[in-house]
């Protein structure tokens, strides 16, 4: 079925829509994108967690001597060290170093000591241990770090000290042996008069003394007994004065 519209009716209206009507102004409020509160906490909690880097101070020397308490010259080194910065390659550069400058002089190492220790610490809590192989030495910057993540603002220590003795040449021995020799004999001798001055010197019971056994046995060979006799069977006399 077929629907005549009227001429009076333009075709345009029909045909073209109507223009759109602007939407009301909305009451909401805008919508705001927030991050996820539990990774910005995240991120905080890593932010303070994380400790600062592990520094410490060491000072190192060699020491020698009859007991052990002899810097020597040129030997001692202070420095500040990062976590992994110092080694037992670098412990053995330095004394290389200090031994070199000591020519002609020689030394025979005995045993390198590490100390570990903090800010005001007292001597019973002091962790000395002999430094062999790196191990040793890794062992006690392990024991600084674990202070440092309990006490991050205590100032920390790692002194190295070497303990040396002196090696002694064979001309120093030698020249050692003929001092010797020389006082030695450079003491005055005792002469002949010298002893019979001083055998003249004993009193007369000490020469009575010595001539005893003599007197004794001329007594026996004589006949006379009776200091035999005596000598067996003592007797105390009261009455006698000697």
């Amino acid at each position: 079925m077929r629907v005549f519209l009227p001429l009076s009716t333009p075709a345009l209206a029909i045909l073209v829509p109507p223009p759109p009507q602007p939407l009301p102004p909305s009451t909401q409020e805008p919508i705001e994108i927030l991050e996820d509160e539990d990774e910005v906490l995240e991120g905080e909690e890593l932010e303070e967690v994380v400790p600062e880097l592990l520094r410490f101070s060491s000072s190192w020397r060699i020491v020698a001597g009859k007991d052990l308490r002899e810097v020597l010259p040129a030997s001692q080194h202070s420095a500040v060290f990062e976590e992994g910065a110092l080694t037992i390659r670098r412990l053995e550069e330095w004394k290389a170093h200090v031994f070199e400058r000591l020519q002609p002089r020689k030394f025979e190492v005995l045993y390198t000591e590490g100390v570990a220790s903090y800010e005001k610490c007292p001597r019973r809590d002091e962790c000395p241990h002999v430094l062999t192989t790196k191990t040793d030495l890794y062992g006690l910057q392990q024991l600084l770090k674990l202070w440092h993540t309990n006490h991050p603002r205590r100032g920390l220590r790692l002194d190295i000290t070497v303990y040396t003795q002196e090696q002694k040449d064979d001309e120093v021995i030698a020249i050692a042996i003929a001092i010797a020799t020389a006082t030695t004999t450079t003491e005055r001798p005792i002469t002949t008069s010298q002893s019979q001055q001083s055998r003249g010197r004993r009193t007369a019971t000490a020469a009575q003394r010595m001539a005893l056994p003599g007197q004794l046995q001329s007594e026996s060979a004589a006949g006379n007994y009776i200091p035999e006799l005596t000598d067996r069977w003592p007797y105390i006399n009261a009455f006698c004065l000697n």
